[in-house]
């Protein structure tokens, strides 16, 4: 009987220092383990400014690192299900505040309009705090989805966001 070799990722060259914004490499060297899969991989750059005490939607204006199937539209909160992608998609969100001692922040997701669920965490004393939200979630095509943030630090302070979303099933 044949064995599959194992899988190893890493070591990672190019881990995320605080205040050094949302970027890693493991993208890039799991990128041989999905291949041609379906999803999409967006960034928010620059960052977004979040007012004190205010849920606003996370809106996608940097680099869409990679977006083929249409998904996403630079500086749209909204991404859609393309026609014809229906699944299991696999989401990893990453958010880095800058930072605020004693404050709490948190996303959100909502999908087709409904809340489905939130993290919250101290942004702390250091930028570089954040989120770190994975789940799995069936799609339909047409189906839309959005994250949003809020944080009470008593300023503005910005979010970095990266988000991947990679087909995993039928």
């Amino acid at each position: 009987m044949a064995t599959n070799p194992p899988i190893v990722i890493g070591p990672f060259t190019n881990v995320p220092a605080p205040g050094s914004g949302v970027k890693s490499d493991w993208p890039q060297q799991i990128s041989h383990l999905v291949g041609d899969r379906h999803g999409v991989i967006l960034v928010d750059a620059p960052a977004q400014t979040f007012n004190t005490g205010t849920i606003a939607d996370i809106t996608w204006t940097g680099a869409e690192v990679s977006d083929p199937e249409g998904w996403a539209q630079v500086g749209v909160a909204t991404l859609n299900v393309p026609t014809g992608k229906a699944g299991r998609y696999l989401f990893s969100f990453q958010g880095q505040w800058s930072g605020a001692p004693g404050a709490s922040a948190s996303v959100a997701f909502y999908h087709n309009t409904v809340y489905v669920m939130d993290v919250t965490a101290s942004i702390g004393t250091f930028p570089g705090y954040g989120h770190n939200l994975c789940f799995l979630r069936t799609l339909a095509a047409g189906d839309f989805f959005r994250f949003s943030a809020f944080q009470n630090s008593g300023a503005n302070r910005d979010l970095n966001s990266r988000l991947e979303i990679c087909l995993v099933g039928q």
